[in-house]
């Protein structure tokens, strides 16, 4: 495939108030539709010593000019309510809204809720001027713990939940409806949604990971499958283990899909192969579809921020940029990174 003959360039990319033992998590990565050079990314930064988290979307071109203009990051919390002591907001996934407006979603943290995790949505402007929402799964009798809504795109949300009964559920749920739908794999133990991509029409396709607890593929697996929703079915689930060898693997895990421009999609994620010692790495995939609509075998190539690092992530794509996190011996800090292709 093209994208292995190609080389592969990496730069750190940290907040702009990061300082040492900070730590600049990248979350989402889509492009500006009104402006095509320009891309948005999601994020947050936790100060070194300090419970203080700023969560953070940037607007912007992947220059370094523009990356260092503090300008271009804007600073998004859920605000606090009587009853409701927000201690901090992290956001994952950003989506286009209408009027120049973003859509972008995450999750918030409370005084009153303790530990606990509570999704949310954010559609307005970057100005902090817009609507927020707290999304909480409705699909279970049993009490929801934790709720994580990881991608936003056409108008659908991906995300996931905890209950007292069930670890590692998925959800769906639809914007203008205000409805949730579960995401359900046959004979999964626990399963991931990370991103989802709006094909057009009714079509989308969502990506993750989930568990059947069979050693001989993985402890996790990745998945891509198609939902349709005006028939709420889906449709088309297919597994993947980086570079096709469930074996060589305990873990793959898909984190971001965007389209490849030609029918098919550019994925990014983490793997952990089986050998004593393995670190975590990220990973770039390609996805074509057959005649017959179905998913094809993956092409793969790693993705590893030089150097002496202790773990690389693959959080989120946008054509072939890849962004994510990387961590170095020795060093509480936590490092952001954008790559791509020359």
């Amino acid at each position: 495939m093209e994208h292995n003959r190609r080389k592969r360039v990496y730069h750190t990319l940290n907040y702009p108030l990061q300082t040492n033992g900070g730590k600049t998590l990248l979350t989402g990565i889509r492009g500006v539709n009104a402006s095509p050079d320009k891309v948005y990314i999601t994020g947050f930064y936790k100060y070194p010593n300090d419970t203080k988290v700023d969560t953070f979307v940037y607007k912007g071109r992947l220059t370094s000019q523009d990356l260092k203009d503090r300008d271009l990051w804007y600073v998004l919390s859920y605000p606090s309510s009587i009853g409701r002591t927000v201690m901090s907001t992290n956001l994952y996934g950003p989506d286009n809204g209408e009027n120049g407006k973003i859509v972008v979603v995450g999750n918030y943290e409370t005084k009153e809720a303790g530990m606990s995790t509570i999704g949310c949505l954010y559609e307005g402007y970057l100005s902090g001027n817009g609507k927020w929402t707290t999304l909480i799964p409705n699909l279970s009798s049993d009490p929801v713990l934790n709720t994580i809504a990881h991608s936003t795109h056409g108008g659908l949300v991906v995300g996931n939940y905890d209950t007292q009964l069930d670890q590692g559920k998925a959800f769906i749920y639809d914007i203008s409806k205000k409805k949730y739908y579960d995401i359900i794999k046959p004979g999964a133990k626990s399963i991931t949604a990370y991103g989802i991509w709006y094909n057009g029409e009714n079509s989308y396709t969502i990506c993750g990971g989930y568990s059947d607890l069979d050693v001989s593929s993985g402890v996790d697996s990745g998945y891509l499958v198609d939902w349709n929703n005006l028939t709420h079915q889906f449709s088309n689930w297919k597994s993947y283990s980086y570079n096709n060898q469930p074996k060589n693997t305990v873990i793959t895990h898909f984190d971001g899909i965007t389209s490849d421009g030609h029918g098919g999609y550019n994925l990014t994620g983490d793997w952990i192969g089986v050998e004593p010692g393995s670190n975590q790495l990220g990973f770039f995939a390609n996805v074509k579809r057959d005649k017959y609509g179905k998913f094809k075998k993956a092409t793969w190539s790693e993705v590893s921020f030089p150097g002496k690092t202790t773990l690389t992530s693959g959080n989120s794509v946008y054509k072939d940029v890849v962004i994510g996190v990387y961590t170095l011996p020795l060093d509480d800090s936590i490092y952001g990174y954008i790559s791509y292709f020359i």
